[in-house]
């Protein structure tokens, strides 16, 4: 016998060997396609969005198309004998009911090969770090051919099959070899089955069976960079204690600001059964956001601006406090991963022009999407607050969500009215509105938190799963309000509307507001914060609607906790009006000796008059500028050493060489100082 002949016998006696088979024989296939469901919900309706264009829905499957429930993953029939129990008892994957998370889906079916739905009833069991699930479902009958039954004896590079709903589309049977048995990665308390049968999206809670249908265990997940997928052995299902739902969830809670640092939790939970399916979600879910709530509760005292390891802690801690800012777009204050606490916007912002002189900056940063809005000349404040549905619309023109459906992606013009609208209130007492938004093709949602400031709103928002956004993002975006620092600035028309603010709308006003006075009197305008400010008459500086004020802020530790105090005003003539000017009164704080050396030496720039805040005036480019330094009451160039803080009054006017006009200017402006003491 030659060697080829040789070879060819030996490929022809291995495929003998159990190799040559890859269809279930057709007894076989029958019993199976009778014992396995597709899991299913209604299709949720389009809810209140407004797309660019009609959705080109043709381009998605016909079954899919017409089919008006919504595919979830697979569940199978267990044969009564096996589990010991006279119910007609189911079995999926725990994680296609999603348990412990909120969902826009109603009711779970199981829909049989003719398309016959049967409710989902009662719980059985469940263990989610198992990844499984049995439960009973309503007027089901036994089909002739029986529910599976199970193979609990493993026999590694078998032949296996996969069988389960994949990509929604029915079910499918694909064939692989039963490769290897793995340690669950934590603790080594089961293996898992892993098999090189294909499996997709859908084939979740589908049955892993052998060549004569037996089932060996419960597809779960598919691997992520190779086709080994997994599935857990049935027989570990039975191992758990009867009448007992187990819910063990570990996980890593990031804070969207918190760079630095990942929490691990464990969170461990049992439910007694059976129980209907509404019941056990409704538990499961309640506990495990009550949880996640004490995490962040318990985050908040470490890591919010005030707590043990806030910003008023570490390095830089001092210019933080002394410092004012009066932000373009408003920072959030984040810890870095060098466990430095740094103020940020997001690194690369959009401009998008709106009718009426109003305009959207956006940007993305920490997981979310942040925009101020500037709101147009032709909206009121107030009108925009109060219609939710308008502003998300400016932010969705400048930023796009899409939808895809099949290879196009369709822009969603508009969310809707939200479904939920409420007020929050920050530890500044700055009042936040807060909104729901539904995507239900998603099983998704919005949720914005927007700030009225003079010239319009900021908003940041995130975009998640219903269950992420009810349960993580809902207490992540109430925690991130209090690092966000914002600086109000508005024309006189603007911080008069915005001052308007009723209430019973908007909130009061945050406590850094709660003293300011913008008004005009006669020919004066009076600017007072409570400690500082002017009444400027005319004559020295016109004010009027088109006038920019402007508040910087800053932080301050006291006895009854961290406060944001004004730190200056500034007034800005139109520049489009010709003979541009502005004054700016600024109160400096003296930092501790702690202070970095810079911080030191600009104070004692400013408190011992070193130029260029000796009063002098001096050109710079096209404009003639003075700073002049002003000590509190009590405090003179003798004792300045014992100076708290010194006030710096600063103007501006258009062209250079107009120094004799800056001393009189400054001299009228010193004039019209109210407070500085």
């Amino acid at each position: 016998m030659t060697k080829r002949c040789v070879f060819l016998c030996i490929v022809a006696f291995v495929c003998s060997l159990g190799f040559s088979q890859t269809i279930l024989e057709p007894a076989i296939l029958e019993k199976v396609q009778n014992a396995v469901f597709e899991v299913v919900v209604e299709k949720p309706s389009e809810g209140s969005l407004v797309y660019e264009k009609e959705l080109p829905l043709y381009r998605i499957a016909f079954a899919i198309r017409n089919d008006r429930y919504h595919p979830l993953g697979t569940a199978f029939l267990v044969d009564s004998a096996h589990t010991g129990t006279n119910a007609h008892e189911f079995y999926s994957a725990a994680h296609v009911f999603n348990l412990y998370g909120d969902t826009l889906y109603g009711n779970f079916y199981l829909r049989d090969r003719d398309g016959k739905l049967y409710p989902i009833d009662k719980i059985t069991g469940f263990s989610t770090d198992r990844d499984y699930i049995s439960f009973t479902v309503k007027d089901f009958k036994m089909p002739a051919t029986g529910g599976l039954q199970v193979q609990d004896s493993i026999k590694l590079n078998s032949q296996v099959f996969s069988v389960g709903n994949a990509l929604g589309e029915g079910i499918v049977i694909r064939n692989g070899i039963l490769t290897s048995q793995t340690y669950e990665n934590e603790n080594g308390e089961w293996k898992w089955l892993r098999f090189s049968a294909a499996a997709s999206p859908g084939n979740s809670g589908g049955p892993l069976v052998d060549s004569n249908g037996m089932v060996l265990g419960i597809i779960t997940m598919k691997s992520e960079n190779e086709n080994l997928n997994y599935a857990l052995a049935f027989a570990d299902t039975q191992k758990l204690p009867a009448g007992t739902g187990s819910m063990k969830q570990t996980f890593y809670y990031n804070l969207p600001n918190i760079f630095s640092e990942r929490f691990y939790h464990k969170f461990s939970y049992q439910v007694p059964l059976p129980l209907p399916i509404d019941e056990v979600k409704r538990k499961l879910t309640a506990e495990f956001k009550s949880y996640t709530e004490q995490i962040v509760s318990s985050l908040k005292k470490q890591f919010s601006p005030d707590g043990k390891q806030g910003m008023t802690t570490g390095l830089g801690r001092v210019e933080r406090q002394i410092n004012d800012f009066l932000p373009n777009f408003p920072f959030t204050l984040y810890l870095s991963d060098t466990g430095l606490w740094q103020f940020g916007t997001p690194g690369s912002l959009a401009e998008q022009e709106l009718e009426g002189n109003g305009s959207v900056t956006i940007g993305s940063m920490m997981g979310l999407t942040m925009g101020m809005i500037v709101k147009p000349d032709n909206v009121s404040l107030e009108s925009l607050f109060l219609n939710p549905e308008r502003y998300m619309e400016y932010l969705l023109a400048a930023k796009k969500i899409t939808r895809n459906i099949g290879s196009e992606s369709i822009g969603i013009e508009s969310f809707g009215k939200p479904v939920e609208t409420s007020l929050h209130q920050d530890m500044f007492q700055r009042t936040w509105q807060v909104n729901y938004y539904q995507l239900p093709f998603a099983d998704a949602m919005v949720l914005s938190y927007a700030l009225p400031l003079p010239s319009g709103l900021y908003v940041m928002y995130g975009l998640a799963s219903t269950a992420s956004i009810l349960n993580g993002f809902t207490q992540d975006l109430a925690y991130l309000t209090d690092f966000v620092l914002a600086g109000y600035v508005g024309t006189l028309e603007q911080w008069q509307e915005f001052l308007s603010l009723p209430e019973d709308v908007c909130g009061k006003r945050p406590a850094v507001l709660q003293n300011l006075e913008i008004e005009r009197l006669g020919d004066d305008t009076r600017i007072f914060n409570g400690t500082m400010g002017f009444t400027l008459s005319d004559s020295l500086f016109k004010v009027d609607d088109k006038t920019t004020i402007s508040l910087s802020l800053g932080y301050r530790s006291k006895a009854e906790g961290l406060e944001l105090e004004n730190r200056s005003i500034g007034i800005y003539s139109d520049v489009t009006k010709g003979d541009y000017k502005y004054l700016v009164l600024s109160r400096k704080l003296a930092p501790s000796s702690e202070g970095q050396r810079e911080t030191l030496q600009a104070w004692e720039q400013k408190r011992d008059k070193v130029a260029p805040y000796d009063g002098i005036p001096y050109d710079y480019r096209t404009f003639t500028y003075i700073d002049k330094v002003l000590y509190p009451k009590g405090v003179t160039f003798q004792n300045r050493n014992e100076a708290t803080h010194v006030y710096v009054l600063s103007c501006e006017l258009q062209g250079t060489g107009r120094g004799d006009e800056m001393q009189l200017f400054l001299q009228g402006v010193e004039n019209s100082l109210l407070g500085v003491e």
